[in-house]
């Protein structure tokens, strides 16, 4: 049986092809420390195709048509050896559910037009946090996944009315949202209830600057700001306003009939506020932001960078802190030149089974 923290063992390699001479990614494995199979310690089985997946114990350590073994740590390494060995080879590990993130926030040309750059500031990211931060992020880390966070799945259904291609049943015993029908035509016939709410100066003001002044208060300040004056807002601003929440969404969505977007968008910043369940996901896409601020400079000319040159840049760094004996908090230990990326992202990339079993 799968439990919470099954996405944990899925990813995809970032890996360098030698006939191109540039990286690329590859489909989806499980990783091998996780299934207790036969492979050698710091060895992914991968499917070659990135449409494909290996899941489950890999019998075997020899490569085939359907997948590649790649080491992600060197086998054997001194800071002595001459000469220096070429790690720009070893594979970069990136957890399934990060990477299908990462496309979201960064586009669909990251797997084609602009992999280098992209990976080479996501390398120097992860090198930017401190040893110590990348192990607390390891030992502290959520059971939630950055993506498909069942909690959210759960508001969604929960503030969405009605299923798509279903007849709504109209009994008052069966369906809520007649009971607070009812409610409102009982409130309406009050007449302590018959006089509109207060209108708000704010209300003067264009659609687009009222918007802009709510994004500065938290859920519990707009849910009161709205109970005190009439402030209308269409739903495409609460929808925007959720748009974090609804990464990775768009099925649940796409299933509900119609969706209580005020309620759902404030249900979400206030079950974030109270837990960690979007804890990894803002560490997630905090970083994929910053690199996205960052790949547009690149693109643009005002910067140059150079994967290549990042490797080699981690490396020598790396020979440093072993000269100074600190080689148990390279990298977050264990050596393993990936766990940059790993602990950077935190998570996966696409599912091969897109579902919520």
């Amino acid at each position: 049986m799968r439990g919470n923290d099954y996405w944990m063992s899925l990813f995809r390699l970032i890996v360098y092809d030698p006939d191109s001479c540039h990286h690329r990614i590859t489909g989806v494995g499980q990783k091998a420390a996780d299934l207790g199979g036969r492979l050698s310690w710091g060895q992914y089985a991968v499917a070659q195709e990135i449409n494909r997946a290996i899941i489950g114990t890999c019998e075997t350590s020899s490569a085939g048509p359907d997948k590649t073994i790649i080491a992600v740590r060197p086998a054997r390494w001194s800071p002595g050896d001459q000469p220096k060995m070429n790690w720009r080879t070893l594979a970069m590990a990136v957890h399934m559910r990060c990477w299908k993130l990462a496309r979201h926030i960064l586009g669909p040309g990251l797997e084609t037009e602009y992999l280098q750059p992209a990976v080479a500031l996501l390398l120097i990211q992860a090198r930017a946090r401190s040893p110590g931060k990348r192990m607390e992020d390891e030992y502290n880390r959520a059971d939630e996944e950055p993506l498909k966070i069942v909690k959210m799945k759960d508001l969604i259904e929960g503030y969405g009315r009605g299923k798509r291609g279903e007849d709504t049943d109209t009994s008052l015993d069966d369906e809520p949202l007649q009971v607070f029908k009812t409610k409102s035509l009982i409130q309406a016939s009050d007449p302590a209830k018959a006089s509109p709410e207060p209108s708000s100066t704010l209300s003067l003001l264009p659609y687009d600057i009222r918007c802009e002044i709510l994004g500065y208060l938290d859920h519990q300040a707009v849910s009161r700001l709205l109970e005190a004056v009439e402030y209308p807002l269409e739903d495409s601003y609460w929808r925007s306003r959720a748009a974090f929440y609804l990464l990775g969404m768009d099925d649940i969505i796409h299933k509900q009939k119609e969706v209580d977007w005020r309620g759902l968008c404030l249900a979400a910043e206030g079950l974030d506020a109270a837990t960690d369940v979007f804890r990894i996901r803002h560490r997630v896409v905090d970083t994929l932001m910053h690199v996205k601020a960052q790949l547009r400079r690149v693109r643009k000319g005002d910067i140059s960078i150079s994967l290549p040159g990042v490797f080699d840049q981690v490396q020598d760094e790396m020979l440093i802190e072993y000269r100074d004996n600190n080689w148990a908090n390279i990298l977050g230990g264990g050596g393993e030149v990936t766990s940059d990326i790993e602990y950077l992202l935190d998570v996966g990339v696409e599912d091969p089974d897109p579902t919520w079993t």
